[in-house]
């Protein structure tokens, strides 16, 4: 039995290179399904207590941008919808990603970061000092929150992919990251012929 072909591309999302390359593959080949990455959605305001200091509002404004930036994204949803193909975002709405992150520890982990970073770089009360500290402070934790939910996004494609798959089809794209290529791969190599594109 013949397996039916999974194009992967990864690019770097606002890449002028990646838009033209992702032009260049929907002119010369025939998909029927299409599957893309992104965080979604609007989460409800009511929900920022959940997270330490401006954290809820930090997630939201950095995904929001990476939607603004992956402007090739737009591009397969218009051309998904003019030739009435198939299309799937297969990543989290944002406010279950921050509802499935929050434990009830993490304004734990921000205060320890915050005072490891006070007791590294200052010693004194002044309101600049404390201010560079909380700004530090909300970029390591911005990265904790990356990491604890890196695998998360990953499962969460491969799941969504599956539940996706359904239907009979030749040839699927996907276009996600760079950084997210390799876990597909791997994971549906013995499903599909990985075609990197």
């Amino acid at each position: 039995m013949t397996k039916p072909n999974l194009f992967i591309l990864g690019t770097l999302h606002s890449s002028k290179y990646s838009k033209n390359k992702l032009k260049l593959i929907l002119d010369k080949q025939k998909f029927d399904l299409i599957f893309t990455e992104g965080v979604h959605g609007k989460p409800d305001k009511s929900l920022y207590i959940l997270e330490p200091a401006l954290m809820f509002f930090l997630y939201c404004i950095y995904f929001k941008i990476l939607n603004l930036l992956g402007s090739e994204f737009r591009i397969l949803l218009d051309y998904a919808k003019s030739n009435n193909i198939s299309y799937h975002n297969i990543d989290y709405d944002i406010e279950d990603l921050i509802l499935i992150f929050h434990k009830d520890y993490n304004y734990l982990v921000y205060t320890i970061i915050f005072a490891i970073l006070y007791f590294l770089i200052v010693h004194s009360l002044s309101i600049l000092a404390l201010l560079v500290v909380f700004l530090l402070s909300l970029i390591f934790y911005m990265f904790y929150f990356l990491v604890q939910t890196w695998d998360m996004r990953n499962n969460y494609f491969k799941e969504n992919i599956e539940n996706n798959l359904q239907q009979k089809f030749e040839n699927a794209l996907l276009v996600c990251g760079n950084l997210h290529c390799k876990f597909i791969k791997e994971r549906f190599k013995e499903k599909f012929n990985i075609i990197d594109v």
